[in-house]
Formats: structure tokens, sequence, C-alpha cells
């Protein structure tokens, strides 16, 4: 008898699934933490102090999941293709060398994180443009995408995709290739027999990680970020007028607002990295051991038959 399993197909659909759930807990259990990074990252507000403050004024408690909705729309098919992707890579590195090591990681990891932030860059625009300030041009997902669509073209809902795909290049890299790397040198941890001390280790490797790729890519993030909202908020910081490209915007932010301007929310980002990543990696961990456990009992049952 064959087996179902031999597909490649279910099982990348499966892995893609979980991927994205993973993201979608991961993202709403943070997502007040994420409102006050992006609008201290986009001039909306000028510390983390000030932003608690001015979100509860200006949306009430509800105000800090604003924009979660459409967060989660696009990190259900971002994080899928993510993870997916990265496995997919991975596997077609084993065949021309088996041995896994940390390039092996970054380079997938890379790849990856180009290929889910390409797909998913318009949601990820209009995601932004609701929770990165505190009064939005439009409100609602539909009215944002029409009025960005309106006033800057389609093209509009590309604004700040070089600097995304610049980014998302070395984080995801430096998050799966450090990841795997902690998994390694802690084996003894991660793969115990006592599961809790298994799945301990394992997020804490994927905290690290996030904070390791966070820490390297934030300054990058935050001038996509400014990009991202220039369309609909014009005088973001010191800009006078809408930036060409990512460069004039990083010469133009360091000449007038100094290199501290480029980490502006970093300290609530470390602070929301943590259980971000330790979620995600936790999450699609257990997900493909369920796949494997799934197939193993497919392989007995089929052997039973024969």
């Amino acid at each position: 008898m064959k087996r179902r399993r031999e597909s490649w197909v279910p099982e990348t659909i499966e892995r893609m699934a979980w991927g994205g759930f993973s993201g979608m807990v991961a993202k709403s259990s943070v997502a007040p933490l994420d409102r006050v990074r992006l609008m201290c990252q986009t001039g909306a507000s000028k510390n983390v102090a000030g932003a608690f403050p001015q979100i509860l004024r200006n949306d009430g408690v509800l105000g800090f999941w604003k924009g979660n909705f459409i967060n989660c729309v696009r990190v259900f098919p971002h994080k899928g293709v993510l993870f997916m992707m990265v496995d997919v890579y991975k596997n077609i590195f084993k065949k021309y060398s088996p041995t896994q090591n940390l390039m092996h990681s970054f380079v997938a990891g890379s790849m990856g994180g180009i290929t889910a932030s390409a797909a998913t860059y318009p949601l990820e625009l209009v995601r932004t443009r609701i929770a990165g300030m505190v009064t939005p041009t439009e409100r609602g997902i539909w009215r944002t995408f029409i009025g960005i669509i309106r006033r800057e073209g389609f093209l509009g809902l590309y604004k700040g995709l070089s600097p995304t795909l610049i980014g998302a290049m070395p984080f995801e890299g430096v998050r799966f290739g450090v990841y795997d790397t902690l998994k390694s040198i802690f084996k003894i941890y991660t793969e115990s027999e006592v599961q809790w001390v298994a799945r301990m280790a394992e997020m804490t490797c994927a905290s690290s990680a996030g904070m390791a790729a966070t820490l390297f890519v934030f300054p990058n993030d935050t001038v996509r970020r400014m990009m991202q909202v220039q369309g609909a908020l014009p005088d973001v910081g010191s800009q006078k007028k809408p930036y060409k490209n990512f460069i004039e915007c990083y010469v133009d932010t360091y000449r007038n607002q100094g290199f501290g301007r480029f980490y502006r929310g970093l300290s609530v980002a470390m602070v929301r990295v943590i259980p971000t990543t330790a979620i995600q990696f936790g999450i699609y961990e257990y997900g493909k051991r369920s796949i494997r456990s799934r197939a193993q009992l497919l392989d007995t049952e089929d052997d039973e038959y024969r």
C-alpha cells in the first residue's frame, strides 16, 4: 500500500498553516507593545512613555490593538510562507550538503524572508498606516487601500519595499541562523527527554535569536516605517517633503535628528521580541512534531496492511 504522506504538497500546506497560526498568536499577544513601537518609529510619538497615554487618550484601551486585524491578515500568509519556504530551502541545501551549518540556516532564512515579504508587502503597508499614526488619514482596511491608490497610485502600495527586502534578508537570516546554532550548541537541553526542559530550551534559543536580529536591523526598520507613512503624514519628524528613496531618508534623518533617531522605540521592540519569537518558534516546532508523529503513525498502519 502506498503512503498518503509521500506527496509533499499536503505536508507543505500544513507547515504553512502552522507557521501562519504561530504568527497570528504571537502578534496578537504583543499588539500593545507593537503599536507603541510603531508610533515611536514613525514619529507620531517622541518616546515610549508618551505613546501609552497618547493612545489611551485618543483611542481608549482597544487602541492598543488598532491595526491588529490587518496585522493578523498579513501575518498569516507572511509567516506561513516564511516558515514553509525556510524548510523548503533547507531541504534543497541538504541535497548538496547533508551537514547543516550556520551558513545554510542564514541563507535559507534570508531567502525565506525575501519571499514572504515581497508576497505580502501591501498588507504590511496598510497595517503601518493604520497603527503607526495617532489619527490615520482613513479608517478601515479597505478605505486605507483605496486612499493610498487614489493619492499615490498603485505603486504607492509598495512604498518602502526596498528597505523592507533589504531588512528581511539579514533579519530572518540572523534569526534562523542564530536559532539553529544555539539549538546545536545546547543540544543536550533542546533534545532532552524531559519535554518541558526541551521546550523551554527551544523557546529560549528563539528569544535570543529574535533579540540579536532585532538589534541588528532596527535602524533599517525605522527608515522603512518612516517611508511607509510619509504619504499619509507629510511632516513625520523633520521631513518637509516626501523622500525619494530610503538612502535619502537615512541621510536626512541622520543629519537632522542624529543617530539616536534610528533607535527610537528599540527598548519596547526588544521587550516584545522575546515573547513574539518564543511563541512563533514554539508553536511551529510543535506543529512540525505533530506532522512527523502523524507520518510515523501512517507508516506503522501501512506496515500492518502489507
